[in-house]
C-alpha cells in the first residue's frame, strides 16, 4: 500500500488487503468457540475486540504525528510512512501467532491433562444442551442465518461512520488541527473500549443477550441522530461520537455470542464466515452510499441518519433471532462447572 504507483494500483491493493483480512475476525471467533462455553464468550469476545478501539486510541494521535512530521523522510510522504509503520506490527504478530497459538486445547502445552479434560467436558455438555444447526448446508436453509447476516450488515454500515467519517465530522465541527483531531479520536475510541468491556461483563454476569444488544443498537442510532445538533461544536460532536462509539463497539463484541449459539458445532466455521462476509460488505456499501447521498443532497448528516435508521430497524429483526433463555444457559453453565469431574 505504501508504494502504490497510482490510484488504480491503490484500489487493487486495498482490495487485496480486504480479502486477506476478511477471514481473520470470523476465524478468531470460531477459534474461541473451541476453548470457551457460551456463558463466557461475551467477556472473551470483548477482550479480543478491545483491540479495535485500543488501536484507535493509539493510532489516532500516532497517525496525526506521522502524517505531520514523517513526510519527506527518505523521500517518502507522510501517508507512505503511515502504512509502513502501522503495518509492521501486524506482519510481525502474524508470524509469531503461527508458532505460538495452539489449534485447540488438546494441543496446548500450557494446560495440564486435567485442565484439558475440564474444557472438553464443559464444551461437550453445552453442545449437548443446545439444539443449534448441525451442518453448514442446514445453516444455509435457515432464514435466521441470513437475518443475522443482514443485522451485521446494518451494524457494519453504522460502524463505518465512526471508522471512516470521524475525522471529517470533527473537521466540519471546527477542529482544523490534525493533532487535535487525533487526540479527540483517541478519546472517542477510549469510550468504545469502556463500553465494550462494561456491556460484555454485564451480559455475561446476567446471562442476558437480547436486551443488551437491542439497547446498544438504540443508543448508537439515537446518538447519530443527534449529530446535527452539535454540527458547529467540537465538544458536542466529540461527546456524541463517544456515546455512539461505546454502543457500537459493545454491540460488536456481544453480537457474536448469538451466531455461536444458533449455529451448531458443525456449522459454526462456515456459518460465522457467511454472516461475517455478508456483514462486512457493509463497510464497502457505507462510504459509497454516504458519498453519493452527500453529493446528491449536500448533507452528510442526512446519509448518516438513514444508515442509523437501518441499524435501528435491524434491532427488531435481531430481537427475534436471539434465543430466549439466556439465564437458563447461564444456570446450565454454572451447573456444568459445579458438577465437573474431579481434577
Amino acid at each position: 500500500m505504501a508504494f502504490a504507483a497510482d490510484r488504480w494500483g491503490f484500489y487493487w491493493l486495498r482490495f487485496l488487503v480486504g480479502a486477506a483480512e476478511a477471514g481473520f475476525f470470523p476465524g478468531v471467533l470460531y477459534y474461541f468457540t473451541l476453548w470457551f462455553p457460551n456463558a463466557w464468550r461475551a467477556r472473551v469476545f470483548s477482550i479480543f475486540a478491545l483491540g479495535v478501539p485500543i488501536s484507535g486510541i493509539i493510532a489516532g494521535p500516532a497517525s496525526g504525528w506521522i502524517m505531520t512530521h514523517a513526510g519527506g523522510t527518505l523521500g517518502l510522504r507522510g501517508w507512505q510512512w503511515l502504512f509502513l509503520i502501522e503495518g509492521a506490527p501486524a506482519v510481525c504478530l502474524g508470524v509469531i501467532a503461527y508458532w505460538v497459538l495452539p489449534n485447540r486445547p488438546a494441543d496446548a502445552r500450557f494446560l495440564s491433562a486435567s485442565e484439558k479434560a475440564l474444557i472438553d467436558f464443559d464444551l461437550a455438555k453445552e453442545g449437548a444442551g443446545q439444539p443449534g444447526v448441525d451442518t453448514f448446508i442446514h445453516a444455509l436453509r435457515k432464514l435466521r442465518t441470513f437475518v443475522l447476516a443482514l443485522v451485521y450488515f446494518a451494524f457494519y454500515s453504522t460502524q463505518s461512520i465512526l471508522l471512516l467519517w470521524m475525522p471529517t465530522l470533527l473537521r466540519n465541527a471546527g477542529v482544523a488541527d490534525l493533532g487535535e483531531i487525533g487526540w479527540r479520536a483517541s478519546l472517542i475510541f477510549a469510550a468504545g473500549a469502556i463500553g465494550m468491556a462494561t456491556v460484555g461483563w454485564s451480559s455475561d454476569r446476567t446471562q442476558e443477550r437480547r436486551w443488551h444488544l437491542v439497547a446498544c443498537g438504540v443508543v448508537a442510532s439515537a446518538a447519530l441522530y443527534f449529530l446535527p445538533l452539535a454540527a458547529r461544536s467540537p465538544a458536542g460532536t466529540t461527546l456524541i461520537l463517544a456515546i455512539a462509539s461505546a454502543a457500537v463497539f459493545a454491540f460488536l463484541a456481544l453480537f457474536w455470542t448469538v451466531p455461536t449459539v444458533v449455529l451448531g458445532k458443525g456449522a459454526r466455521a462456515g456459518g460465522i464466515a457467511l454472516v461475517s462476509s455478508i456483514g462486512a460488505s457493509g463497510s464497502a456499501f457505507s462510504p459509497v452510499f454516504i458519498g453519493w447521498t452527500q453529493v446528491l443532497t449536500g448533507s452528510l448528516f442526512g446519509a448518516i441518519a438513514m444508515l442509523a435508521s437501518v441499524f435501528l430497524a435491524s434491532m427488531v429483526a435481531l430481537y427475534f433471532c436471539v434465543p430466549v433463555g439466556g439465564s437458563q444457559q447461564g444456570a446450565m453453565a454454572a451447573h456444568i462447572v459445579a458438577n465437573a469431574p474431579p481434577t
